[in-house]
């Protein structure tokens, strides 16, 4: 078996090699569009009727728990709506149209081969937060529903290093206030890029 940290690195460096071939700006609005799913979890979460007041649950999870007269705190359909709203609006933000940045006539080899690069790695940054920010939601979603996974797939323990990085995944710590300022920051800065 593969340890889960291992799938987290390898999905996290493969979504910074593909945003090397899309280039900084396409992924930077994937970004947006990721942070925007976040953010849509987030923002409609709902106390269900009779639970206390601190148990928050996506309100489209409840719905579906109702609708397939399961409870409420059944935490496969929790994982299967929240990954499926994430999962389409990530599908949609990579997918969508795109606004490509167009780079005027530039004269002589070196220099299109150093804007080439320089996209290049502004491409492959970016797309590391992106795998970051997608592997890391896929990864936080699995954990609170406490790994419904065949046993053939997950032994049922995680490693040191894979508690160590739990504590840092996306969902842990963009809530709130943290995720409307940098929902904002980042569409702002995609405005003055773009434009």
């Amino acid at each position: 078996m593969i340890a889960i940290e291992a799938i987290f690195v390898s999905l996290v460096f493969l979504f910074g090699i593909i945003g090397m071939s899309r280039g900084w700006i396409r992924e930077l609005i994937a970004t947006a569009g990721i942070i925007v799913g976040l953010f849509i979890i987030n923002a409609l979460a709902i106390t269900p009727p009779g639970a206390p007041p601190e148990t928050k649950i996506f309100i489209l999870s409840y719905i579906v728990a109702q609708l397939t007269r399961r409870p409420f705190t059944d935490p496969i359909t929790q994982l299967v709506v929240q990954l499926s709203v994430f999962g389409i609006v990530t599908f949609f933000s990579y997918y969508g149209p795109t606004a490509l940045r167009t780079v005027g006539p530039v004269r002589g080899l070196f220099q299109r081969a150093r804007v080439g690069c320089q996209e290049a790695l502004l491409g492959f940054l970016v797309g590391l937060i992106n795998g970051y920010l997608i592997a890391g939601t896929m990864w936080y979603y699995l954990h609170e529903a406490g790994y419904p996974l065949p046993p053939g797939v997950w032994s049922g323990e995680l490693s040191a290093t894979a508690l160590q990085i739990i504590k840092y995944l996306p969902e842990n710590f963009l809530r709130g206030l943290t995720l409307y300022g940098i929902m904002a920051i980042l569409l702002l800065f995609i405005f003055v890029a773009v434009t």
